[in-house]
């Protein structure tokens, strides 16, 4: 039976094409990712986010600490409620194949994507590109923060080839939780790390 929350997504025909004159690239370094308590740091959101729209799964990193914690204090901030448990950064290592790159202004100008746009809190035309993104074949995208100057690592779940290499380094807690707790190096987050 098929999930109701599911959402049907219908790539956009001109941002597919633009798209598609963007050659993918590799990506293999060190990414950030600040998570809720309990939370794990490779869990990825189905419901919809900046770059993502709803029923396409997508795990959000940001290529720095500092937009990591910029990026976390802001959703933490959006909390209806005072958040119990500790909040962990989580530095991780990933390799992926093929990565859509849109940090140059020029490609975002010519999918239609103002600063504003992409600060804004309306995703819809950030979700429409993730969405048309995914829909061809990208593992993922490099993308402008909304929290500052830094960048952000979207990685589209479906997408994601066998060779896919996410490794936790280390982790720490966030906010009032002082120290820093290392995890084993090398420990792979989740299933998909191969050797």
């Amino acid at each position: 039976m098929a999930d109701p929350r599911a959402v049907d997504f219908q790539p956009d025909p001109k941002i597919g094409a633009i798209l598609a004159g963007v050659d993918g690239v590799s990506f293999s370094g060190r990414v950030w990712k600040h998570t809720m308590p309990g939370q794990p740091p490779n869990a990825a959101n189905t419901l919809g986010a900046r770059w993502n729209p709803r029923g396409v799964p997508a795990r959000y990193y940001a290529l720095t600490r500092e937009t990591a914690l910029a990026e976390g204090n802001h959703l933490a901030g959006l909390q209806p409620q005072p958040i119990r448990g500790t909040r962990h950064l989580h530095e991780l290592s990933i390799r992926l194949e093929r990565v859509l790159d849109l940090r140059d202004p020029a490609v975002l100008r010519r999918l239609g994507l103002s600063d504003a746009e992409l600060r804004s809190n309306d995703h819809t035309a950030c979700r429409l590109v993730g969405g048309t993104a995914e829909s061809l074949g990208f593992d993922g995208m490099l993308v402008p923060s909304a929290r500052g100057s830094g960048a952000n690592l979207v990685v589209f779940e479906r997408r994601i080839s066998p060779s896919f290499e996410a490794v936790e380094l280390a982790q720490e807690p966030v906010g009032d939780s002082p120290g820093r707790v290392a995890s084993a190096p090398g420990q792979p987050t989740d299933g998909r790390h191969q050797a």
